[in-house]
């Protein structure tokens, strides 16, 4: 680009020549007129002379029009390529804010941030100091972005990145990496528990407090951290974080968890996990449990909740709660979701013509995601007019956690299913923190009661206390009580005083196949 420059004003220093050209000759001229008229010569010499001034004069007024309008042209050229190398200075230096820079939040992107820290680890290993990386993930940025819309989930993002690097040192480095992640390169950590600490108070800043203006519901976090002096690259360090990340989001919400090298081994059967969940439905490894659902009152099963299982050839039985938040992150709780749903449904008419018309129900569990999609409104009633199932046969779960991002939006889909009469029930409730007030707002019909908040409470009576508080303002509300995780008989009795609708759990019956139901319920036909 300076080479450019310097031809360009080596071009602009010849045109600006020309004028000074131009009045070299017309002094030539006035010299020979000074000459003509101050010089004693002959008449015919004279007038050669004037002949010769009026020829120079014509000449001089040619030329000096010729040089005149060429150094016009070359100064327009010149301005011309001036503005034009400005112009692809401007556009270099945008393309090279673009490649190293979010264009949401303006903080660092994945590729400078990776520079950032190559070069941090080089600096680490000469001097023989150590620092820590934070993945910090807000999990229900997704939800956030997909049901208020993208301008709010920049807005968002750009507050978060401005409370971030106030609550940080000058010497720590934060980026954006994708969607709701941040990673921060935390220079001013030296020990572990120092960067824990800085992790629960990034998380506890919007936990506790109100801090941001476009979002006023409690946030969540997830934070995966490691050492530098457990990798060599960059890439190796990063991949350290994101284990440790997908650690704590197992652990559930505002959760922090360090690399260990448990975790090293871990990841190579979760990535075992992932290959083969995509080829499971294909496969026919998924089947379905049933829970039992019982009626306090009348000791009477009014329904079922159908349990996804899945039974690898090779890897055996597993955990449902590690593949589920695989086949969220990686999109298959959409293919997965209809899946439990036609076999469910198909299974309650199957037990339909073995027992005829009951007052019995089926219980299916919905992903956030999938119950936020319009078209699985469409999905659920075409099913049931295909089956030729009543909307009342049919209960759709989904957890508490994930209405509270979206509160609004989940009110339209919901009231959609509630047009239907499909009944809705929320599940793990008292695990999220803002729920009760949207009670009267949600059109719902029953409220699961998540098994943690009766865990205690033949001791705790404090624990009764919440449970007879949620069944009375359940009942203004004119919403059913069903009572989870209920394994022994002091916790039965209490609940059945409490005025609990529905009661299920181990104490009363595990989950078991299709062929264990019907044997399990033919007494209760009898």
């Amino acid at each position: 680009m300076t080479r450019c420059r310097l031809r360009l004003l080596s071009s602009q220093l010849y045109y600006y020549r020309l004028p000074i050209i131009v009045i070299f000759l017309g002094v030539v001229v006035f010299l020979c007129f000074w000459w003509q008229v101050n010089i004693h010569l002959s008449f015919e010499s004279l007038t050669w002379i004037r002949r010769l001034f009026y020829i120079s004069f014509a000449l001089f007024v040619i030329f000096a029009s010729f040089l005149f309008s060429q150094w016009r042209k070359g100064k327009k050229v010149a301005e011309a390529r001036l503005r034009e190398i400005q112009l692809r200075e401007m556009v270099e230096q945008r393309l090279k804010k673009i490649a190293n820079f979010d264009n949401v939040t303006g903080l660092p992107n994945r590729h400078l941030f990776y520079e950032f820290l190559q070069q941090r680890l080089q600096e680490a290993s000469l001097n023989q100091n150590r620092f820590f990386i934070l993945l910090l993930d807000v999990p229900s940025y997704v939800i956030i972005n997909y049901t208020l819309g993208m301008e709010f989930g920049d807005n968002l993002l750009v507050q978060l990145a401005r409370i971030f690097k106030q609550q940080l040192s000058e010497k720590d480095i934060i980026a954006r990496l994708e969607a709701g992640t941040f990673a921060i390169i935390l220079n001013s950590a030296e020990t572990e528990e120092m960067a824990l600490s800085q992790a629960e108070k990034l998380i506890n800043l919007f936990h506790q407090t109100k801090q941001l203006d476009v979002y006023q519901a409690d946030l969540f976090f997830n934070v995966g951290i490691a050492e530098s002096s457990v990798a060599n690259s960059a890439m190796q360090l990063m991949h350290y974080a994101h284990l440790a990340l997908r650690e704590a989001r197992k652990n559930g919400h505002n959760s922090t968890e360090l690399f260990t090298q448990s975790l090293k081994f871990n990841d190579e059967h979760v990535r075992e996990l992932e290959q083969a969940l995509s080829k499971a439905i294909d496969n026919q490894e998924f089947h379905l449990m049933y829970q039992p659902i019982f009626e306090v009152k009348t000791n009477r099963v009014v329904g079922v909740e159908a349990l996804l299982r899945w039974e690898h050839s090779r890897l055996g039985n597993i955990n449902p709660q590690s593949f589920i938040v695989l086949a969220e992150n990686y999109g298959l709780m959409f293919d997965i979701g209809e899946w439990v749903f036609q076999n469910a449904s198909d299974q309650l008419i199957a037990w339909r013509k073995m027992w005829g018309e009951l007052n019995f129900y089926m219980s299916i569990n919905c992903s956030a995601l999938q119950m936020l999609q319009v078209s699985f409104v469409e999905f659920v009633k075409k099913q049931l007019d295909e089956k030729q199932l009543q909307p009342q046969d049919i209960m759709l779960e989904i957890t508490e956690t994930a209405l509270i991002p979206s509160i609004d939006r989940c009110v339209a889909i919901l009231n959609q299913f509630n047009q239907r009469q499909v009944k809705i029930a929320i599940d793990d409730f008292g695990t999220g923190y803002a729920s009760i007030n949207y009670l009267r707002s949600l059109p719902i019909s029953l409220i699961k009661i998540d098994k943690s908040l009766i865990s205690d409470i033949e001791q705790d009576k404090r624990q009764e206390s919440i449970i007879q508080a949620i069944v009375e303002l359940s009942k203004v509300l004119n919403i059913k009580v069903l009572v989870e995780g209920v394994e022994r008989e002091g916790q039965l009795n209490i609940l059945r005083a409490a005025g609990c609708d529905y009661v299920q759990g181990f104490y009363l019956a595990k989950p078991m196949t299709a062929e264990g139901i019907e044997k399990f319920i033919q007494p209760f036909l009898a």
